[in-house]
């Protein structure tokens, strides 16, 4: 135990011995925590969704709440023979 206590204590002589490791240590964590909570943002908004509605209940309850969500607001109404591939109006 008492080697690696001694390794710890030569590990944290040259951290702060060295001014680049140490702002590694100290700066990029300060960094991430300012870009994630400032500059990330990870609310979801305005994506178009293109619904397959073959007619049953369920889909139709699915689309109704669809529709009432501001955030993600049906584009297209997909049936069996529409070309969805090729329209490129969607999101999801």
């Amino acid at each position: 135990m008492k080697q690696f206590i001694a390794f710890v204590r030569k590990e944290f002589y040259h951290i702060f011995r060295d001014n680049r490791t140490l702002l590694v240590i100290l700066g990029m964590p300060v960094v991430e925590i300012l870009l994630f909570g400032f500059a990330i943002n990870m609310e979801v908004q305005d994506i178009r969704v293109a619904v397959y509605d073959p007619p049953t209940p369920p889909t139709h309850s699915l689309m109704a709440l669809l529709n009432v969500s501001s955030r993600m607001p049906i584009s297209i109404i997909l049936g069996k023979c529409t070309p969805w591939r090729r329209w490129g109006g969607v999101d999801a």
